[in-house]
C-alpha cells in the first residue's frame, strides 16, 4: 500500500531507533547527526538517536554531547576501549528502546 491512509484512518508513523557508530568523526558527526534528526523527524513521531562513541580521541564526543543537550532524543554512549564497528553496533542495539529489530549495517560493513 503506497498511501499513508488506509480507509479513513491515518496509519500511525513508526517508532524508530537509529544507532550511529562513531570513532574520531569530528569532521562528519555534526552533519550526520543533523541529517539523521531531520529524517527521523520527517518520518517518525517517536524516535531515538543513539550515538556510540568507540573511544574517540578527537573532539567528536564533546560535539555530540552538545547536540544531545539540545535534543533529548539524542543519546550518547561511550566505550572506554575501542571495540571496533561490530562492538559499537552491538552496544547500540542493546540499548534501543524499541521492540521489533531491523538492522542495516553502514555501507555493507562486515561486522
Amino acid at each position: 500500500m503506497n498511501s499513508a491512509y488506509h480507509g479513513s484512518a491515518r496509519m500511525s508513523r513508526p517508532s524508530v531507533s537509529l544507532v550511529i557508530p562513531m570513532f574520531n568523526e569530528e569532521l562528519n558527526i555534526e552533519h550526520a547527526v543533523s541529517a539523521a534528526v531531520e529524517a527521523l523527524t520527517k518520518y517518525s513521531d517517536d524516535y531515538e538517536l543513539i550515538v556510540v562513541d568507540d573511544a574517540s580521541t578527537d573532539d567528536s564526543p564533546a560535539m555530540v554531547a552538545r547536540m544531545a543537550e539540545e535534543n533529548p532524543r539524542i543519546r550518547v554512549l561511550r566505550h572506554a576501549k575501542n571495540r571496533k564497528l561490530g562492538g559499537t553496533l552491538r552496544t547500540g542495539a542493546r540499548t534501543t528502546g524499541g521492540g521489533d529489530d531491523t538492522r542495516a549495517d553502514p555501507a555493507g560493513a562486515d561486522c
